[in-house]
């Protein structure tokens, strides 16, 4: 609740966890990003939510790019949720990038959907449903996961729906 009202005051919020580490270029590479992604613990152990703010379109769109282009060069999958004008933008930046997305999306590494879809799939009463929320990640999550092969296939998880809600007035259904 701290970092929400911290960040609904115009103020920067900086988690415990992330103090001392340096912010990167946002429309750099994203190499010290990349090199983290690649060493993804086994299975049995939890993975974090993080959250990343971003200055304008074009951070966003390099930020997620870069933290898409990691995922692959891994072997693992990433499922995107974004709007139109963002997937727009982060496909033509992977393609400039030489990924080859269509490859990745035939395999089902690379799924993407529409932020608004998604939301009023996931909505019921103004608030995410955790039943709907559920059904729809381990669908996709499901689908990614089959594309993998190895001992601990990873299916990373990029979207922007929190933005949304936050831009409706919707805080609570935000957090």
């Amino acid at each position: 609740m701290t970092a929400s009202k911290t960040v609904l005051q115009g103020k920067r919020f900086v988690s415990a966890s992330l103090v001392g580490h340096e912010g990167g270029n946002p429309t750099s590479k994203h190499t010290a990003d990349k090199n983290a992604l690649v060493h993804l613990p086994p299975r049995n152990v939890e993975i974090g939510h993080e959250v990343e703010f971003y200055a304008d379109d074009a951070a966003f769109v390099a930020g997620f790019a870069g933290c898409i282009e990691a995922v692959l060069q891994a072997g693992n999958a990433v499922i995107v949720i974004a709007t139109e004008p963002h997937r727009s933008g982060i496909l033509e930046r992977l393609e400039a990038d030489g990924v080859n997305i269509r490859t990745h999306a035939e395999q089902e590494r690379f799924i993407q959907l529409d932020a608004h879809e998604a939301l009023s799939t996931l909505m019921l009463d103004d608030a995410p449903d955790r039943v709907h929320f559920r059904k729809l990640l381990d669908d996709l999550i499901a689908r990614a996961a089959k594309s993998r092969d190895g001992e601990h296939p990873r299916v990373a998880i990029c979207g922007e729906c929190a933005p949304m809600l936050l831009a409706d007035g919707k805080e609570g259904a935000t957090i």
